[in-house]
């Protein structure tokens, strides 16, 4: 046997090496006779550009000339030395282009491919546990949350997360429960601290709660179309090793400019790149409508693994990956419909999104401000000048002929027929979304600082949240600011007493650096006062019970666990309280 094996070893490397030796000899003749037509093209040492003769006065019979050189490093070296900087800096930018022309064909094939089939109903799929994080309501929140509720799926549950009761969409989910009462629904408040990533803290005791082996995860702002759980399953248990299931994201249709002009971007753009790194099994996942198989999320940690992590979702689909799990996108994509975008507010999303790129993956600083339609048009047009003597300004206006054709193809396949506006008005949101793209990626390079909701975080290189900075302050500092903090709190907490309709137990007093307010007997007393061993301030609230403040970045009192700032706490607890959104304690601590 081993005989044997040495004997099939000897001829598999025999086999080998006559192959290389081909390959070598006609690789050899080609680059030596395309080598000599360049010297024959330029007898002499001349100041002339390469771009002169690089692809037009090369003869094509020369090209094809199977007469090797006399030795295949000469050829490669007189090849080389026709190769300057600017002619290899042509040539990698028409390389570069090129691909994204591909990439267009790519996304658009897959997406006729892969988008918008009819999904059969399968009672043997097993139960879906659908985690909602919820912070806040608009116009089309009751519409989105229904849509869950009346879903066509055999065996669910749906688990709602808030990060308090006083949150104005409990009312909203609380009304649907009780119009399905047949619907298995529950409530989670004040989440689990588990990192600094807010979305994983309030996820986390539904996820602990969650019956079922499949987990979907979906934002408040999705709207689930009748069939969207059964196509997701489906995708889920097609094949064994796919462990991640996500809907490309897309938008509903809604009739205003803004909502138009965010449909426009995740159907060209976002949806470009979504579906051909898909294709090309790349990890590419988002989190506001993604299934997971709970056993093998388990395997990684469970959710809480990644508190860490601002970007969540996709360091969800890369751990998968590393784990030998497969991902994969369903048939219908995530209908994202919220009323209340507008164009400043979604540039704003984007540019939150173009940081948290670069704090993952730094290398495509490089690359992201070139992949949209202007900035690889003038690459590709002055390559083309600089290596075939191509006009500039046809050769881009062609490339944008060919963007503007694919972008509008594959939005109407992402649609599955007629967009909801002109054709005109496509053109415009689209000039206006590729000029403004330059713009946001610019603001994202000066301003790393990352604000989302009422938190700011400061990512390290690899996408991982930094903790809130406290400042370095001496303890004469510290004092002079908690005294000032809590001499303000004293003098606004009496002006609200002047001002609002409190109880009449209503009590403010400050003494030897405690602050302790008495709203009533219902509400219970807040307790505020200075640590000075550690720096801090303390917090005793009646609602959200104690937490500890650090002096941290901007001079604000800040809470180390979730980023969340003093002031803030009071003004969400308050206004409850009070029920008047006109309290502000920014100004006051």
């Amino acid at each position: 046997m081993e005989a044997a094996r040495s004997v099939a070893t000897d001829l598999s490397t025999t086999a080998n090496s006559t192959v290389l030796r081909t390959v070598a000899s006609s690789t050899s003749s080609i680059i030596g006779a395309a080598a000599a037509a360049v010297a024959e093209a330029q007898p002499s040492a001349s100041t002339s550009s390469y771009s002169s003769y690089l692809l037009l006065e090369l003869p094509f019979r020369q090209l094809l000339r199977l007469q090797p050189p006399p030795s295949f490093i000469a050829g490669t070296r007189r090849m080389a030395s026709h190769l300057d900087l600017p002619t290899t800096l042509a040539i990698v930018g028409f390389v570069f282009v090129f691909c994204l022309y591909l990439i267009h064909i790519i996304a658009l094939s897959y997406s006729k491919y892969r988008l918008h089939h009819k999904v059969t109903p399968n009672s043997s799929l097993p139960g879906v546990s659908i985690i909602k994080p919820i912070v806040g309501t608009d116009k089309s929140l009751y519409e989105n949350i229904e849509s869950f509720f009346t879903t066509q799926y055999h065996k669910f549950e749906l688990l709602f997360c808030f990060h308090s009761k006083d949150d104005e969409a409990v009312e909203v989910v609380q009304k649907l429960i009780e119009k399905y009462p047949d619907v298995d629904a529950k409530l989670f408040f004040k989440g689990e601290n588990v990192g600094l990533n807010p979305k994983i803290n309030n996820m986390m005791p539904a996820y602990r709660a969650a019956r079922y082996p499949l987990i979907l995860v979906s934002d408040s702002g999705i709207f689930m179309r009748p069939d969207g759980v059964l196509d997701m399953a489906t995708t889920m248990m097609s094949r064994e090793k796919i462990a991640l299931v996500t809907q490309v994201p897309y938008c509903k249709d809604r009739d205003s400019f803004d909502a138009a002009f965010e449909q426009l971007y995740f159907g060209t753009s976002h949806g470009r790149i979504y579906l051909a790194g898909n294709c090309m099994d790349f990890v590419c996942s988002t989190g506001m409508s993604s299934m997971m198989k709970k056993e093998a999320l388990d395997e990684c940690g469970g959710i809480a693994n990644f508190g860490g992590y601002l970007a969540e979702d996709y360091f969800f689909g890369r751990e998968l990956a590393n784990r030998g799990y497969k991902s994969a996108i369903s048939t219908h994509p995530a209908l994202q419909n919220s009323s209340s975008v507008s164009v400043s507010s979604f540039l704003d999303r984007i540019c939150r999104w173009v940081k948290l790129r670069i704090a993952m993956l730094p290398h495509i600083i490089l690359v992201e401000p070139l992949q949209d339609c202007f900035p690889s048009g003038l690459i590709m047009s002055y390559s083309l000048n600089y290596l075939m003597g191509f006009n500039v300004m046809p050769t881009l206006i062609l490339h944008t002929i060919y963007w503007i054709s694919m972008d509008y193809s594959l939005m109407t396949s992402m649609q599955n027929g007629n967009l909801g506006f002109s054709p005109l008005r496509f053109l415009l949101i689209w000039l206006l979304r590729e000029l403004s793209a330059p713009l946001v990626f610019i603001k994202a390079l000066l301003e790393p600082t990352i604000r989302w909701r009422n938190n700011v975080f400061h990512l390290a290189w690899g996408g991982q949240i930094l903790p809130p900075k406290s400042r370095v302050v001496n303890q004469n500092e510290y004092e002079t600011a908690a005294d000032s903090t809590l001499e303000k709190l004293s003098d606004y907490f009496d002006q609200i007493a002047d001002s609002y309709p409190v109880s009449d137990q209503f009590d403010v007093s400050h003494a030897m650096g405690v602050l302790t307010v008495t709203v009533s007997k219902s509400v219970g007393t807040y307790v505020i006062n200075k640590q000075s061993p550690n720096k801090q301030i303390w917090l005793s609230s009646p609602m959200s019970g104690p937490k500890r403040y650090d002096l941290a970045e901007e001079d604000r009192w800040t809470y180390s666990h979730d980023g969340e700032k003093l002031d803030e706490l009071l003004n969400r607890e308050f206004r409850k309280i009070l029920g008047d959104d006109r309290i502000d304690f920014s100004r006051h601590v």
